[in-house]
């Protein structure tokens, strides 16, 4: 085999296989926007332009799944949007809202949710939310890594370039659907992930450590006021029993007050899982300590709606 005719073989090969790559990217981006909630709803989120909501929401997919817009806005004649997506953390909580603010109204308040029966990493994040941010977020992304001393890897911004491996989880979650059936499949309510698949039983919860990352959040809470936003607080509902199955819960207790007293944008920080917090069913919940879409709407119709309320009266009465 003559050199000329072997690197035209090698160049056929390495075409096809492109080819092959580009086309099984489209296929499992279609099929991730409709079994993966999260894909669907980043390309979304991250397309809203000219929206004039009063509330924006932040946070992982605890709060993703708790935060009924609809039924809040209904309650309180508003208009709100849910920005929470999995596993986010607080470094990508703040280029989603940087990003949300380049091109929409400044919101009049800006809901945090915050996993507090957790320790989420510092740097999370979606490669779908990296993909659609702007350069300049991108470049602020790589340097706040850079900072903590956890640079990002190049071979990640080139691997999550190709849709074949940013989307690879859709086998796995067309798998489950197919054997769990569609009430696994997640509706978008204006960014809130409504899931009314409820299992028959949940495990027991399970240890877990609470660490805050203060930095980030505190970054966040500066982004936040620069931008002349008021932000409140607060811990989505978790099973009953997880609390005291988590070690480190008061300390992030007691650096949330401390946040709440000396930050001037946070109004206040309410916890979800103290005593006057609703006691939910079983049928409330889609996955542990992740509300289903009826837990979701009986804690926004019954808690939080009143609660987010409280703090849009004491705004208006602030700016008379």
């Amino acid at each position: 085999m003559s050199s000329s005719t072997s690197s035209s073989e090698i160049a056929g090969f390495v075409a096809a296989l492109a080819l092959s790559l580009l086309a099984l990217g489209a296929l499992l981006g279609q099929l991730a926007g409709l079994v993966e909630y999260d894909t669907a709803k980043i390309d979304a989120m991250m397309a809203l332009s000219g929206k004039d909501n009063d509330i924006v929401v932040v946070g992982n997919s605890v709060t993703a799944q708790s935060y009924n817009s609809q039924i809040v806005d209904d309650s309180l004649g508003t208009h709100s949007y849910n920005l929470a997506t999995g596993r986010q953390s607080f470094v990508e909580s703040e280029l989603i809202l940087q990003h949300y603010l380049k091109r929409n109204d400044r919101p009049r308040l800006l809901l945090v949710g915050i996993y507090v029966n957790a320790t989420l990493d510092l740097l999370s994040m979606n490669p779908n939310v990296y993909r659609r941010l702007p350069g300049d977020l991108q470049r602020r992304y790589r340097q706040r890594s850079a900072l903590l001393a956890r640079p990002v890897d190049p071979s990640w911004c080139v691997f999550n370039l190709l849709g074949a491996y940013r989307h690879r989880t859709a086998i796995e979650a067309t798998a489950k659907v197919l054997i769990g059936g569609t009430s696994r499949l997640p509706r978008d309510i204006r960014g809130h992930i409504a899931i009314e698949y409820s299992p028959s039983s949940l495990p027991p919860p399970r240890a877990r450590n609470s660490r805050l990352d203060e930095y980030g959040l505190r970054s966040l809470l500066d982004t936040a006021s620069l931008a002349g936003l008021s932000v409140i607080l607060f811990e989505p509902p978790n099973e009953h029993g997880q609390s005291e199955r988590t070690a480190g819960r008061e300390e992030t207790l007691s650096q949330l007050d401390m946040l709440v007293r000396d930050h001037p944008a946070v109004l206040g920080f309410r916890s979800f899982n103290d005593e006057a917090s609703l006691a939910y069913a079983p049928g409330d919940w889609s996955a542990p300590n992740h509300l289903s879409a009826r837990g979701a709407r009986r804690f926004s119709e019954v808690q939080i709606a009143s609660w987010v309320g409280e703090h849009l009266r004491e705004l208006e009465l602030c700016h008379r």
